[in-house]
């Protein structure tokens, strides 16, 4: 179930969540393989993910919504600090789409 001849994840989880029967889902064995898969791989990553989604969002509201309207928006040291935080998020998030994609087409150049 985890590991078929790529090192890949097998599609097994998958086609037995398609199947929609809960006995299969609630046998033993399945139950050990999902749960080891989320708690050694896929929870870290998942978790990476939703912090990484919730430090961008903070950035993005106080650099697009919050510092702008506030009463000192139109001195030079907020000016600055609202073009920082703009700046920091699209750079920061443009480097990881940029990263993340330039995996994907390698991968996918590398597989044909």
């Amino acid at each position: 179930l985890i590991n078929p001849e790529d090192d890949s994840v097998s599609d097994t989880l998958s086609w037995l969540v398609a199947a929609k029967n809960p006995r299969n889902m609630s046998h033993e064995a399945i139950v050990l393989v999902s749960d080891t898969m989320w708690n050694g791989l896929i929870y870290r990553e998942f978790m990476y993910s939703k912090i990484w989604f919730m430090i961008s969002l903070m950035f993005f509201m106080l650099s697009q919504a919050i510092l702008p309207k506030s009463d000192s928006a139109h001195e030079l040291h907020m000016r600055l600090l609202i073009f920082a935080g703009r700046l920091l998020m699209y750079v920061v998030t443009m480097v990881r789409f940029i990263f993340q994609h330039s995996k994907f087409c390698m991968r996918s150049y590398r597989e044909g």
